[in-house]
């Protein structure tokens, strides 16, 4: 009986690269996005199980159960059959609860399936799903939203010690600045606390 799980591929989009370091004087963001079904599937595969009688047959996805990388599973005869291992195209094979990471992204085995557990920086800090935090004037930030679980690196404009979004304007003595996407500017000033 043949029980295929859904498709999987993995899908990064580069909304912009960093150019100058993220010294927090130029605004840019990146994004790594993936399809939640990867949240729930063995990346860059989909595992088929096909169970010929004595065995179960794990292959990527969209391949035959003859290809030379497959991993054939005796089926137990008598009680629960154990956890499977995720297989992974380019990558290997993982056992059951065993962790590894791809990309920008955090896996754990569990039972044929690679789930996302977190995402990673390129200076290789892990950032949990649903949190964010600031190092070196660069915005991190992991988060699921529908069906779609994304990394985001957003450098912050950085002034006296605060971060400030793109749009936000402070002051700064007598000046007015605003955070652009290409760095802070001036926007005006006060003189005798009257803006001009």
């Amino acid at each position: 009986m043949a029980s295929p799980f859904l498709p999987c591929s993995h899908k990064s989009r580069f909304k912009c690269t960093p150019s100058n370091g993220m010294d927090g004087k130029s605004r840019v963001k990146v994004a790594y996005i993936l399809p939640l079904s990867i949240f729930k599937f063995t990346v860059s595969v989909a595992v088929t199980l096909k169970e010929d009688g004595a065995s179960f047959i794990l292959v990527p996805h969209g391949f035959s159960p003859d290809y030379a990388e497959r991993i054939i599973i005796p089926a137990v005869s008598s009680g629960p059959q154990p956890p499977f291992p995720c297989l992974v195209a380019g990558m290997g094979t993982y056992e059951h609860g065993q962790t590894f990471t791809k990309e920008h992204f955090h896996y754990k085995c569990n039972n044929g399936t690679a789930e996302v557990i977190a995402c990673v920086a390129d200076d290789k800090s892990v950032i949990h799903i649903g949190r964010m935090f600031i190092r070196s004037g660069v915005r991190h930030k992991c988060d699921v939203k529908g069906d779609t679980v994304t990394y985001e690196q957003e450098s912050t404009c950085y002034d006296n010690g605060i971060h400030y979004d793109v749009g936000e304007h402070f002051r700064n003595g007598s000046f007015v600045l605003v955070c652009q996407k290409d760095g802070i500017t001036i926007e005006g000033l006060y003189h005798q606390r009257i803006f001009v």
